[in-house]
């Protein structure tokens, strides 16, 4: 027979083996990775140039930008403008249309930046005609600040008689001859329409804009 004394020393040698097991099977407590910094707020150190035209194309140079295009909300004197290319430093914008001179901002989801202020420079609209050697006649052209744009076909003799901005859309009236007639015509943006089908002499002489609504006045011979 064991004596009773015995088994308890064995028990206690026993539980302290597997305590002192257990204790070294323990893994090493695990430290958390530190949180990433929060973003900062953008800034604005310069633009590439302090005044311009609409669409002129602008550099915004300054840190923390987002770093794509749809990241960055930039404003010219509170008006959105069009953001071509992006990286966390630099910006290309393009002037909006009818923005006022302003200071220029960006935003992003970190915070916004006030810059410089920017000269805003209206286009200079100038409608008329130009002699042509090709057809020595007269060719329909506007100049925007100071580039002559031809508005109808430039092989062909043809009148501008009236212009009009609306917005961001350039307007303009006047006739072109077919070789037996001239054709009433309107002009928009780069794309030229034919307001009568050049069976008669007809001349458009004004151009309104209403809203969506686009008006001329001319005649037609019979």
């Amino acid at each position: 027979m064991i004596p009773t004394a015995s088994i308890r020393t064995s028990l206690l040698a026993s539980l302290i083996m597997v305590m002192s097991c257990s204790k070294g099977d323990s893994p090493a407590p695990v430290t958390p990775p530190p949180p990433p910094p929060a973003p900062k707020a953008p800034t604005i150190a310069s633009l590439s140039v302090p005044s311009g035209h609409p669409d002129t194309e602008v550099t915004i140079s300054g840190t923390d930008f987002g770093g794509t295009a749809a990241a960055n909300e930039v404003k010219f004197n509170g008006v959105a403008a069009e953001v071509s290319s992006a990286t966390t430093t630099k910006l290309v914008v393009k002037v909006p249309v009818l923005a006022g001179t302003g200071a220029v901002t960006v935003k992003t989801s970190a915070g916004s930046a006030t810059g410089p202020s920017f000269e805003y420079l209206p286009d200079t609209l100038l409608a008329g005609t130009e002699f042509n050697r090709i057809t020595n006649g007269s060719v329909a052209k506007y100049w925007k600040n100071g580039l002559g744009i031809p508005l109808f076909d430039s092989t062909k003799v043809s009148v501008c008689t009236d212009m009009v901005m609306a917005g961001p859309d350039v307007y303009a009236v006047g006739y072109q001859w077919n070789g037996t007639a001239n054709v009433a015509m309107l002009w928009k943006n780069g794309t030229q329409t034919m307001l009568t089908d050049g069976t008669h002499d007809a001349h458009a002489r004004q151009v309104k804009v209403v809203g969506n609504d686009v008006y001329v006045v001319g005649y037609e011979k019979n």
